[in-house]
């Protein structure tokens, strides 16, 4: 056994939690569930006294959000395409409040990405 420990840390960097990597048979394993492990929080990999590897949240860049605007607005389309055959008037009302919602979560969206309050 290896004996590789996951600490997970606090925002101030500090260890919140220990987590043993008992089914780690190797470094790259151990890596690899570390790596699951990251939630919100960085988490550092050890072995024994070795520091190994530290993974660090990642926060949405540009790119990223620009990838949740364009499905939000596939989406609001494929609700309104299914608004627009529904001959259902219950489901046609469901699919045009579902197609405005998504249009408005978009447009939010794409404020803030133009507000500046997005950072890249």
């Amino acid at each position: 056994m290896q004996d590789y420990r996951a600490f997970i840390l606090g925002p101030d960097g500090h260890v919140q939690a220990r987590v043993d990597l008992i089914y780690a048979d190797d470094e790259n394993s151990a890596r690899e569930q570390a790596k699951r492990l990251v939630d919100g929080h960085d988490v550092e990999l050890w072995q024994l006294n070795r520091k190994i590897a530290r993974s660090r949240i990642r926060s949405k860049t540009v790119k990223d959000y620009q990838a949740s605007l364009e499905k939000l607005r596939r989406d609001a389309a494929e609700a309104a395409l299914i608004r627009d055959l529904a001959t259902d008037v219950t489901k046609r009302e469901m699919f045009d409040r579902l197609h405005k919602h998504l249009n408005r979560l978009a447009d939010e969206v794409e404020a803030a990405m133009k507000s500046g309050k997005v950072s890249p």
